[in-house]
C-alpha cells in the first residue's frame, strides 16, 4: 500500500457529540470519526438549513491551529449552501490520539504523522460523500499555510467522484447532541 493510500470501505464510525445552533439556521455538531491510520479525528461538521443538495467543503488550518481556524468562514458558507467539515490534525488532537512533532531523531515518525493528516483530510470528503444532502459534483477544499500544503497534496492524490459514485456508508452514532 501507498504511502497516502487507505481502505475506503472501511466504516467512518461517526460519532456525534454536541450540536450548536448557529445564526441563519446553520447548525454546527462537534464529531469523531475513524481514522484509517490510527486513533479518531476531532471535526466539526457545519450544516446548513434545509435539504439539499448543498456543496461540500473541507478545510485544513495553518500548522499550529486548530479546527476552530475556518469555523467563521464554514458558518457563512453555510448560510450559502455548503455543508463543511473542520479536522484537528494528528498533532493537536487530544489524548490518545495525539501524535507529536518534530521527532529529529525518528524523521519516519514525522512523515508518518505527515501523511495521516493527508490521509485523515481525504476520509473528511468521504464523511462529506456519504451524506445525501451532499452534491458529489461541488466538492472544495480550502487551507491555510501547512493546510494549504495539504491542498496541494490532495489535489495530486484525489480523484474527483464521478457521476455515478457509489455513496459509502457513515455508520453515525450519536452521543450526548444538545441545542
Amino acid at each position: 500500500m501507498k504511502l497516502l493510500d487507505y481502505d475506503k470501505s472501511k466504516p467512518l464510525d461517526i460519532q456525534e457529540g454536541k450540536t450548536y445552533d448557529r445564526d441563519g439556521g446553520v447548525k454546527v455538531i462537534e464529531l469523531t470519526y475513524a481514522s484509517p491510520v490510527q486513533g479518531r479525528v476531532p471535526a466539526f461538521l457545519v450544516v446548513p438549513p434545509g435539504k439539499g443538495p448543498f456543496a461540500g467543503i473541507v478545510f485544513g488550518h495553518w500548522g499550529g491551529g486548530v479546527k476552530t481556524e475556518f469555523l467563521p468562514e464554514a458558518e457563512l458558507y453555510a448560510q450559502a449552501g455548503a455543508v463543511s467539515v473542520l479536522i484537528d490534525y494528528p498533532w493537536v488532537r487530544p489524548a490518545p490520539w495525539y501524535r507529536g512533532i518534530p521527532n529529529m531523531e525518528k524523521p519516519e515518525e514525522d512523515l508518518a504523522t505527515y501523511a495521516q493528516a493527508v490521509v485523515d483530510l481525504r476520509r473528511a470528503f468521504d464523511l462529506l460523500l456519504a451524506r445525501p444532502d451532499v452534491d458529489p459534483k461541488r466538492m472544495a477544499y480550502v487551507g491555510h499555510s501547512y493546510g494549504a500544503q495539504w491542498g496541494a497534496i490532495l489535489s495530486a492524490v484525489t480523484t474527483p467522484p464521478s457521476n455515478n459514485s457509489n455513496r459509502a456508508s457513515a455508520n453515525r452514532s450519536s452521543k450526548n447532541t444538545s441545542k
